[in-house]
């Protein structure tokens, strides 16, 4: 849940609402189903509501992001990686409606060394970070890409054996940007 500035979600079908900052895994049959997202007690103000295709075995990710009444989505067929002992995998996705493009860097490490000029909706593939119990915490700065002006720094420790995702949203415009960490 990505909607900057919104409430919690509910995902027709799940017993729990999924809270801003937070995702929540569902299993979906394969073939066609239709995904209702929307903000709780609010059917009728949907956030999304389409088709998904998916294949048996198949992993996605999807992405519901922007402002109440401007949503938009973003869904991935996720290609998991077995990652060899003391590695990880790592994907960044950009999720702010409004903070314009930016550029990604592991702190210390020159402006754009992740990414240079990542715009909304943008994403990488899962990328191997060194992840083992002396090595597992990473300090990522988000910067625009013009003026190298700090947007946003964070901290996390990258998940042992398995990909993770860093979401970075909210608004920039409220003074409200924010990433948060998803286990894939």
């Amino acid at each position: 849940n990505a909607v900057a500035g919104g409430t919690d979600v509910q995902v027709q079908g799940l017993p729990n609402p999924i809270p801003y900052g937070a995702s929540a895994k569902a299993d979906v049959v394969a073939g066609a189903s239709t995904l209702h997202i929307y903000p709780v007690g609010d059917p009728s103000h949907p956030y999304f509501t389409n088709n998904v295709s998916t294949v048996p075995g198949g992993k996605y990710s999807l992405f519901v992001a922007g402002k109440p009444g401007a949503t938009s989505s973003l869904s991935l067929q996720d290609t998991v990686h077995a990652y060899a002992d003391s590695t990880t995998g790592i994907r960044f996705v950009m999720l702010s409606p409004d903070a314009g493009p930016v550029s990604v860097n592991l702190a210390g490490k020159p402006a754009g060394s992740l990414f240079h000029d990542y715009h909304f909706g943008d994403h990488s593939l899962f990328l191997k970070f060194p992840a083992d119990s002396q090595n597992s915490s990473y300090t990522v700065e988000f910067r625009s890409p013009g003026s190298d002006s700090l947007l946003l720094v964070c901290g996390f420790n990258a998940p042992l054996f398995q990909n993770a995702t860093v979401v970075f949203d909210g608004l920039a415009g409220d003074h409200t940007l924010n990433t948060f960490l998803i286990n894939n």
